[in-house]
């Protein structure tokens, strides 16, 4: 049961992940690329403000512990949105959606494979590389239909 609720409530942050590509594309036909990016970023960084305030349970003078890598999340943010922005007008949503996802897939299938960036290991079987297989052929017939 526990896993079937926080699959479905995955499946509900996808789809906030697609009205956040629409609506972060008709932001920037107002006021540009690079203002958008920052005004989501800014947007998002009060937003999680108040609710670390309420909900916080760490602390900051931890940051130093963590890893390099740990510190890349915001840079990689800047790079999604402006990327997915930039793609929207030229590949449409699905499009854009469907190749960021399976780009998502394939670098997650290398990290959970090696275990890299400290996260568990967990090896590519057949069925995970068949269900990649057909996601990129699914993403082939969209794209010459």
């Amino acid at each position: 049961m526990q896993l079937f609720i926080f699959a479905l409530f995955t499946l509900l942050i996808g789809f906030v992940g697609a009205l956040q590509n629409v609506f972060n594309n008709a932001m920037k036909s107002f006021i540009g690329l690079w203002e958008t990016t920052f005004f989501v970023h800014l947007s998002g960084a009060v937003v999680a403000l108040i609710a670390m305030l309420f909900f916080g349970q760490g602390t900051f003078w931890q940051l130093e512990k963590a890893p390099w890598f740990a510190w890349l999340g915001g840079v990689c943010g800047v790079i999604i949105i402006s990327g997915i922005v930039l793609s929207i007008p030229r590949l449409g949503v699905v499009g854009t959606v469907g190749l960021f996802v399976f780009g998502q897939l394939l670098l997650s299938v290398l990290i959970d494979q090696f275990g890299l960036f400290g996260v568990r290991q967990l090896p590519l079987t057949f069925m995970k590389a068949s269900g990649l297989v057909l996601m990129g052929l699914g993403l082939w017939f969209f794209f010459r239909g």
